[in-house]
């Protein structure tokens, strides 16, 4: 993963990946992502409830 610049970004980033590692995890929230889903546990409801979160936990923080 190329990190994001650490600006302040306008729009939440769900890094979904095939590859399971708690260390690519952590890196990619630390580096801006708003939430992490591996491709083996994706759902639709899965994937909607992460969409809505992530999109909440932006708005939080941008203060909108």
């Amino acid at each position: 993963m190329t990190p994001p610049t650490r600006r302040r970004l306008r729009t939440p980033i769900v890094l979904l990946t095939g590859e399971h590692s708690d260390s690519l995890e952590l890196t990619a929230l630390e580096e801006g992502a708003t939430d992490y889903l591996d491709k083996s546990e994706v759902t639709q409801v899965r994937l909607e409830r992460v969409l809505r979160r992530a999109i909440a936990r932006h708005t939080m923080r941008s203060g909108g």
